[in-house]
């Protein structure tokens, strides 16, 4: 599997592909010299959060509230992006998280973002086009987030903020990497609120500009 690229044509996976592939991956990795971890709930997870790596990487047991309706973040850039150090979770990535919590471990996932790989790209050639499955990479699952996003779906949690980027694909537009310099073109103004040195936009705003343009679903 290749590492995102800055550019690199995205590859949209459907749904019902999504689902599909999760079906294809193992629960938990195999016991051995490492300790088993969560290989589907993790990329289930990034798929129905967008989280990032890094807060998938330190997400702990106890950032769940007792009912697991909540979750706190430690990671800057998803707290710009959901606007908020809590946010509320939806029933299924509530049920994905509990279900992770249940076997014990402090840590949720833990450092294994790479370790999850060689079985994504199994799962990959299992049900996409031998193109597709070949290009395929993590950037893509917060495509297919963003997609769901997009379409209303009440399973993936919606975003406050996002990058230009990320812009892009929740307009339904053919190609995702939108340099932030040249976002003007959405006729939007950003928020004051920044990632990584780079100016947000609202969703709501962004949804209601793109549904007024029929951009959006």
């Amino acid at each position: 599997m290749r590492e995102p690229r800055i550019r690199r044509k995205p590859v949209k996976v459907s749904r019902l592909e999504m689902e599909a592939i999760l079906d294809a991956l193992p629960e938990w990795s195999p016991g051995g010299r490492l300790q088993p971890f969560a290989v589907r709930g993790r990329i289930e997870a990034t798929w129905l959060s967008g989280f990032g790596a890094e807060t998938l990487d330190v997400m702990r047991a106890d950032d769940l509230d007792a009912d697991g309706r909540h979750l706190r973040l430690h990671i800057g850039n998803d707290v710009a992006r959901f606007g908020a150090p809590r946010v509320r979770l939806t029933p299924r990535l509530r049920r994905v998280l509990l279900a992770v919590r249940a076997r014990g471990d402090a840590l949720l996932f833990g450092r294994r973002r790479t370790l999850s790989h060689p079985w994504l790209d199994d799962a990959a050639v299992r049900v996409l086009d031998p193109a597709r499955a070949l290009a395929f990479s993590p950037w893509d699952l917060r495509r297919a987030w963003l997609d769901q996003v997009r379409q209303g779906h009440a399973d993936f949690l919606r975003p406050a903020l996002v990058s230009a980027s990320e812009a892009a694909v929740l307009l339904g537009r053919s190609h995702c990497f939108v340099d932030y310099h040249t976002a003007w073109t959405f006729e939007l103004t950003p928020t004051t609120s920044y990632r990584n040195g780079a100016p947000l936009y609202a969703v709501d705003r962004l949804l209601e500009w793109g549904r007024e343009r029929r951009l959006t679903a």
